[in-house]
Order: C-alpha cells, then sequence, then structure tokens
C-alpha cells in the first residue's frame, strides 16, 4: 500500500508498506525495511502507524554506509511500481517459516529474525543466537518458547532483554549454557578486533550493542580492503559484509538525537558452550 502524498510530504523518503513493515527509500536510492510501529502512533489505519521514533530514525535510514559496504548478502527487494517486497538471500527470495514472527533460513543453519518493532532488536537478536545451528522444527518450537515468556508474542521477552543482564539471563534460561560479555569503545584497536574474532572462532556469532542497537556480528576478516565485519541487522533485515568506519558509530540512534550524542561504547556478548 502506497501512502498518499499529504503523508509522505511530511516524511521524505516514506513510500509504501506491507505485512513486512514501512518501506523508506535511504539517501542511496534502495528501500529499506521500518518495523511496524506500535504505540504513540502521528500516522495510523487504514495505514501502517507511524510513531515519534520513526520521525527520528528516517533520517538515518541505512544499514550502513553506501562507501562502507563491501557486499550485501540478503534483505528486502522492493518493486517499487508493483507494489511488492519480498527477502533475498544471495539472489534467492526466502519464505519466512513463521506468519507471527518473521524468521528467514540462511545457509549453514542460520537464521535472520526481523525485529517487531523499534525496541525489538534485542529479543530478536537473542532468538538468532539461540537458533544457530537449529533446524527448522527446533526452530519453530524455540519461537513457541520464548513468545510463551511474553504476555505479548509481538514484543517476545522484552522486558528480560531491556539491559545486558536481561538478555544474558534470557539466553542462559533458555539454552542452560554460560554467557560471555565482552565491552569495548571503538574498533581502531587490533587487540579489540582480535578478542572478537577469538570470541566468534571460540563461541560463534555474537550480540553487538551499539546505542541501545542490537546486530549479530558473524564474522570479522583482515582484507586487502582492511577489516570487513559480516552484520545481521534485525531492523531492515539485512545482513552485509561493511567495514567498520566512522558512520557505523553514527548511524542510527533509536532515541532523540536532539538531546543524546552516540557513544563508542559497546558491548559484545557470546552464547558458549558451557553449561550454567
Amino acid at each position: 500500500m502506497i501512502y498518499p502524498e499529504a503523508i509522505r510530504s511530511q516524511f521524505p523518503g516514506l513510500h509504501g508498506c506491507c505485512d513486512a513493515g514501512i518501506f523508506v527509500e535511504g539517501p542511496d536510492g534502495r528501500y529499506r525495511r521500518f518495523p511496524p510501529c506500535s504505540s504513540d502512533t502521528v500516522i495510523s489505519a487504514p495505514f501502517a502507524p507511524i510513531d515519534w521514533k520513526f520521525r527520528f530514525e528516517i533520517d538515518s535510514n541505512y544499514d550502513a554506509h553506501p562507501d562502507s559496504i563491501h557486499e550485501r548478502k540478503a534483505g528486502y527487494v522492493v518493486d517499487a511500481q508493483g507494489l511488492t517486497a519480498w527477502f533475498e538471500v544471495d539472489g534467492t527470495p526466502v519464505s519466512s517459516i513463521s506468519k507471527d514472527l518473521t524468521t528467514y533460513a540462511l545457509p549453514g543453519l542460520k537464521w535472520m529474525m526481523a525485529q517487531a518493532d523499534f525496541e525489538g532488536s534485542s529479543p530478536a537478536c537473542a532468538a538468532m543466537l539461540l537458533a544457530e545451528g537449529k533446524s527448522q522444527a527446533d526452530v519453530v518450537k524455540l519461537l513457541e518458547a520464548m513468545t510463551s515468556l511474553s504476555p505479548s508474542p509481538t514484543t517476545w521477552n522484552k522486558d528480560l532483554a531491556r539491559n545486558n543482564d536481561g538478555f544474558c539471563s534470557l539466553l542462559e534460561a533458555i539454552s542452560g549454557r554460560k554467557t560471555l560479555v565482552i565491552r569495548g569503545g571503538n574498533l581502531q584497536s587490533q587487540e579489540l578486533i582480535q578478542t572478537l574474532k577469538d570470541g566468534i572462532a571460540a563461541h560463534g556469532p555474537c550480540n553487538f550493542e551499539l546505542n541501545k542497537h542490537n546486530v549479530i556480528f558473524d564474522a570479522i576478516e583482515d582484507t586487502a580492503d582492511g577489516v570487513l565485519i559480516t552484520v545481521r541487522d534485525p531492523l531492515p533485515v539485512s545482513i552485509l559484509k561493511t567495514k567498520p568506519d566512522e558512520t557505523f558509530w553514527t548511524r542510527r540512534l533509536v532515541f532523540d538525537p536532539s538531546w543524546c550524542l552516540p557513544s563508542r561504547k559497546w558491548t559484545a556478548t557470546f552464547l558458549t558452550k558451557n553449561p550454567v
């Protein structure tokens, strides 16, 4: 569904909406997905509601700066004329395995979970860590277990995942395995990069939290072009190989940027193989 011109004039780049979410044209000409808004709406039915957070997010609508992207491995493709959107992995369309919680299969028994709303990146990333290496049948059971912990299926267990202690508690309670937390101030330090690489080699992907937004780091590589990080981002639902350049730190704030400056402090959380 295309938003009327009167609404699109308020939000430059705003295009349309479908079951997957709201789609906005970014500064690089690509359409990217925002999750449906659930509260404090300023635009409501029959169009997908838009809330105050969306007004601040829309100006930084890219999953990584175009100059820093080495490879786009997965994400939504939008036919702006045909008013359709679908998810592709390495150029192949993939359907969600769940009607309630958007979940896409990736190669190597990995999974892409879409966050259900603007504050849903941490439970989506928790689910991706917990689903690592599992079959589709086991992932369906995992989603059922996670939604059973929350009164609302769309919020998952957001209250537990609001801070890192809650995030670790959620992972350990469901998996029965210990978590490992690493903190840092930037990604320019070779020592920190090596620590993260060692963690991924030992434990698999990690949850990387920066400025209240969570993504999954799948791999960190040293290349001729410098360090490249493979990132699963549940907000636009994209998987990129990207450089950790300056825009990596300032690209997104999930709060009002007029009164809060972006931080370079981050937290990486691994789900180890050691029992609790």
